[in-house]
């Protein structure tokens, strides 16, 4: 998995199962550390369709916390997109993410890599 497009970035996974995040990233001294998800749920309605990745663990349906985790990257399978979103911008369990959609002007859109 390449997150870091060729700029740098060391990837280091963590031995144990019991960390909340599953990779740290580091360039230059700063790390963060990161939670990776994946969807390929579309939601589809007559008001809203778009792809749902939960905010949350799977086991205990506990948020994730920022003193845990600082950022969420979440693939979308079906559009081959990634989304790189901090911790802190996420305020529900439900991340809505809308790759089907070009012109959408969703909350996380600007947080889709390209």
């Amino acid at each position: 998995m390449v997150l870091s497009r060729g700029l740098d970035y060391i990837v280091c996974k963590p031995m144990s199962h019991h960390s909340r995040y599953d990779f740290i990233i580091e360039k230059e001294g700063c790390m963060s550390r990161v939670q990776v998800k994946s969807t390929s749920h579309l939601v589809d309605n007559r008001s809203d369709n778009a792809y749902i990745c939960h905010s949350y663990t799977q086991k205990r349906r506990r948020r994730y916390l920022e003193s845990e985790i600082d950022y969420i990257a979440i693939y979308v399978s079906d559009y081959e997109a990634w989304y790189i979103i901090p911790i802190s911008e996420i305020a529900s369990y439900n991340i809505k993410l809308y790759p089907h959609r070009p012109q959408s002007k969703g909350k996380y859109e600007k947080f889709r890599v390209q």
